[in-house]
């Protein structure tokens, strides 16, 4: 007979399927759609800041005003994530 190969993958979800038994359900939809807000506001920060870099090299420099609009960029976006992580242990 012959034996299955268990990769790290597997040992992780296996060992992640008994932590989240005594876990109800509405606490890991909680924790699910945290993650997911997380990760949109993350997939939008890289955006922004895309959009700002694509902007600012047409002139082929970064004045001092530009550089100070990514650091307002990414201050809001690290606030926004902050703001979803506060909200989610408030609930």
């Amino acid at each position: 007979m012959k034996k299955l190969k268990v990769d790290g993958v597997a040992e992780i979800v296996n060992v992640a399927q008994y932590a989240a038994v005594p876990v109800q359900p509405d606490d890991i939809l909680k924790w699910v759609q945290l993650a997911l807000a997380i990760a949109c506001s993350v997939v939008l920060l890289a955006y922004r800041i895309w959009s700002w870099w694509k902007k600012a090299k047409t002139d082929g420099k970064i004045d001092k005003e530009e550089a100070k609009e990514v650091i307002d960029i990414v201050k809001d976006g690290l606030d926004d994530i902050k703001d979803k992580i506060d909200n989610k242990e408030e609930k």
